[in-house]
């Protein structure tokens, strides 16, 4: 999801969120699938703790906008 929605759920959704909530699921993908000399369990750490919903809760957003 965009940050600026996750910020101010109230604004208009516009095309640029959805460019917004592409990038992420390609982000997301290309961690996932990336081949690494990472071991399993350090590749699955890194995109948890990157990736999971709750490194943004309550942050309105402005997490999600420091890491882009």
């Amino acid at each position: 999801m965009a940050a600026d929605i996750v910020a101010l759920p109230n604004i208009i959704h516009t095309f640029i969120h959805n460019v917004e909530s592409v990038f992420w699921v390609l982000l997301w993908m290309a961690c996932a699938y990336t081949p690494t000399s990472w071991d399993v369990g350090t590749h699955s750490s890194f995109i948890r703790d990157t990736m999971s919903p709750r490194v943004f809760v309550g942050t309105g957003g402005r997490n999600k906008l420091f890491f882009l």
